[in-house]
């Protein structure tokens, strides 16, 4: 997955290699590892929304991280049962939205309270 943020930088989510960003204007890419390490079950990324400062980053543990662009930082925000972040959306009124693998759809303005939960059979 990957989505461009304002600043026409290309961020990707990378199965064990953390939060990738490529400067377009040097070519050159950076890493950023969510704990500190570089281990790569610690590094795997599933799902990013971006908005302003704020890379939201989603992983198969279940855990919602925001990465602040100026901070050069990741904060936990909330850990669901170990299980995948499957997507993570922000609509036009500012909502964000988060997809859990087996759980619903949470909508983290509101406690993370499930709005909806569908299964397909």
């Amino acid at each position: 997955m990957a989505k461009e943020d304002t600043e026409n930088n290309i961020w990707f989510a990378t199965e064990g290699n953390g939060l990738l960003c490529h400067h377009p204007e040097t070519s050159r890419v950076e890493s950023f590892w969510l704990n500190g390490n570089r281990h790569h079950n610690d590094n795997i990324i599933k799902s990013i929304c971006i908005s302003g400062d704020t890379v939201m980053c989603g992983n198969q543990r279940g855990e919602v991280y925001n990465y602040s662009i100026k901070k050069n930082k990741f904060s936990l925000l909330r850990k669901y049962d170990n299980t995948n972040i499957l997507y993570i959306f922000k609509d036009s009124r500012e909502h964000w939205w988060i997809s859990v693998q087996d759980q619903g759809v949470f909508l983290p303005k509101y406690g993370f309270c499930t709005i909806s939960m569908f299964k397909f059979y």
